[in-house]
Protein backbone atom coordinates (compact mmCIF):
# COMPACT_ATOMS: atom_id res chain seq x y z
CA UNK A 1 0.00 0.00 0.00
CA UNK A 2 1.40 3.41 -0.78
CA UNK A 3 2.02 6.00 1.90
CA UNK A 4 -0.76 8.40 0.87
CA UNK A 5 -3.36 5.65 0.80
CA UNK A 6 -2.25 4.48 4.23
CA UNK A 7 -2.59 7.98 5.67
CA UNK A 8 -6.06 8.36 4.16
CA UNK A 9 -7.33 4.94 5.23
CA UNK A 10 -6.07 5.38 8.77
CA UNK A 11 -7.28 9.00 8.88
CA UNK A 12 -3.83 10.25 9.87
CA UNK A 13 -3.07 13.93 9.35
CA UNK A 14 0.24 14.81 7.75
CA UNK A 15 1.18 16.89 10.80
CA UNK A 16 0.62 13.89 13.08
CA UNK A 17 2.61 11.57 10.83
CA UNK A 18 5.45 14.10 10.76
CA UNK A 19 5.57 14.23 14.53
CA UNK A 20 5.47 10.46 14.95
CA UNK A 21 8.07 9.87 12.22
CA UNK A 22 10.31 12.70 13.45
CA UNK A 23 10.36 14.60 10.18
CA UNK A 24 8.83 17.73 8.69
CA UNK A 25 5.30 18.04 7.38
CA UNK A 26 6.87 19.12 4.08
CA UNK A 27 8.63 15.75 3.82
CA UNK A 28 5.38 13.93 4.54
CA UNK A 29 3.70 15.95 1.79
CA UNK A 30 6.46 15.22 -0.74
CA UNK A 31 6.46 11.51 0.12
CA UNK A 32 2.66 11.34 -0.09
CA UNK A 33 2.62 12.87 -3.55
CA UNK A 34 5.50 10.74 -4.81
CA UNK A 35 7.70 13.78 -5.39
CA UNK A 36 10.54 12.34 -3.32
CA UNK A 37 11.32 9.02 -1.67
CA UNK A 38 12.51 8.82 1.93
CA UNK A 39 15.95 7.49 2.73
CA UNK A 40 16.19 3.81 3.59
CA UNK A 41 16.36 4.42 7.35
CA UNK A 42 13.13 6.40 7.24
CA UNK A 43 11.49 3.81 4.98
CA UNK A 44 12.24 1.17 7.60
CA UNK A 45 10.76 3.41 10.28
CA UNK A 46 7.63 4.00 8.18
CA UNK A 47 7.23 0.25 7.63
CA UNK A 48 7.41 -0.39 11.38
CA UNK A 49 5.16 2.61 12.17
CA UNK A 50 2.53 1.39 9.68
CA UNK A 51 2.70 -2.18 11.05
CA UNK A 52 4.00 -3.40 7.71
CA UNK A 53 1.23 -1.82 5.63
CA UNK A 54 3.70 0.42 3.76
CA UNK A 55 6.59 -1.68 2.46
CA UNK A 56 9.87 -0.56 0.93
CA UNK A 57 8.83 -1.68 -2.56
CA UNK A 58 5.72 0.49 -2.35
CA UNK A 59 7.88 3.60 -2.75
CA UNK A 60 9.14 2.48 -6.14
CA UNK A 61 5.89 1.59 -7.88
CA UNK A 62 4.94 4.79 -9.71
CA UNK A 63 1.62 3.40 -10.91
CA UNK A 64 0.31 3.42 -7.35
CA UNK A 65 0.67 7.20 -7.27
CA UNK A 66 -0.76 7.74 -10.72
CA UNK A 67 -3.91 5.78 -9.82
CA UNK A 68 -4.82 8.30 -7.13
CA UNK A 69 -4.49 11.46 -9.21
Amino acid sequence: MNFLKYLKEENIKQEDAAKELETSQANISRWSRGVTIPRIGKIKKITAWSNGEVQSNDWYDETKYKEQK
